[in-house]
């Protein structure tokens, strides 16, 4: 990226304490095909060797941030607003980006002008690697793939995206006013429930990102039970303010095992 040119993407990494995979999922960020883009890294108050490693780190496209403890959505919303970026890439610091994942989603959205959000897939791990294994780094195919609108009816049964595979307009992001501080699980859900209100959504099926299945991750270090809590707090929102066909909130009336199927699924 040529320094005096503002990049396409911003890919948009939150850390804390990540001192054990954040080295090779900055790698990753940084081995992207895609050639205008930079790479915001938001340390969440880390204290234990991330901000030593980070620092470390020598690229023209890495922007590091070191910051208090405040949180994952409020790190994700003080990265975003340090963005240039008119498209933004999510991408958590336990998961790599495969090389040809900006390519291939930014194609898919210049086919797609209208979407405002666009996911992809996944290759899962069930333990972390240093390096993307070589058969995952060749082209991705993602100019002959179909990208398949999801509609809010789907989305609000269940949530099939994994957030480090999202890429949205920054436009949206101040649309929405953001991810919701308030929330300390499902912020992503949410902001993809209150995007579908705005915007259309698609799914590209493109492998875009070798996904940790992470067992110490903050979703497992939660109960069940306030998972629970948070996603219906989500969902009623979503009942509020989406216009939903009736014969959707016939799931309500049967617990949320689809919801939680798809979650779980993930971690």
């Amino acid at each position: 990226m040529n320094s005096s040119s503002k990049p396409e993407v911003s890919i948009i990494m939150t850390v804390y304490n990540a001192a054990a995979y954040v080295a090779a999922s900055v790698a990753a960020a940084l081995g992207q095909s895609h050639r205008n883009y930079e790479l915001i890294v938001f340390d969440d108050g880390s204290t234990d060797g991330t901000p030593e490693i980070l620092q470390a780190i020598r690229s023209p496209r890495l922007r590091y941030i070191r910051g208090a403890r405040v949180g994952r959505a409020h790190a994700l919303n003080k990265a975003i607003e340090a963005a240039s970026g008119e498209y933004l890439a999510i991408n958590d610091a336990d998961d790599l980006s495969l090389p040809e994942r900006l390519t291939g989603v930014w194609a898919a959205f210049q086919d797609n002008a209208g979407m405002g959000l666009m996911a992809a897939d996944i290759v899962l791990t069930e333990r972390f690697l240093e390096r993307i294994p070589e058969e995952f780094c060749a082209g991705a195919g993602a100019a002959a793939a179909q990208v398949k609108n999801i509609s809010r009816a789907a989305l609000y049964r269940s949530n099939p995206f994994v957030h480090s595979t999202v890429m949205y307009r920054k436009s949206l992001w101040r649309q929405l006013g953001g991810y919701d501080t308030s929330l300390t699980m499902c912020i992503d859900y949410d902001f993809f429930l209150r995007a579908s209100a705005v915007t259309s959504i698609g799914w590209l099926p493109v492998k875009a990102v070798l996904y940790y299945r992470n067992p110490d991750s903050f979703f497992r270090r939660k109960s069940l039970q306030e998972y629970l809590t948070t996603l219906e707090q989500v969902r009623r929102r979503a009942r509020e303010n989406l216009r939903l066909p009736f014969w959707v909130r016939l799931y309500d009336i049967f617990p949320l095992w689809s919801a939680i199927a798809s979650e779980i699924r993930k971690r």
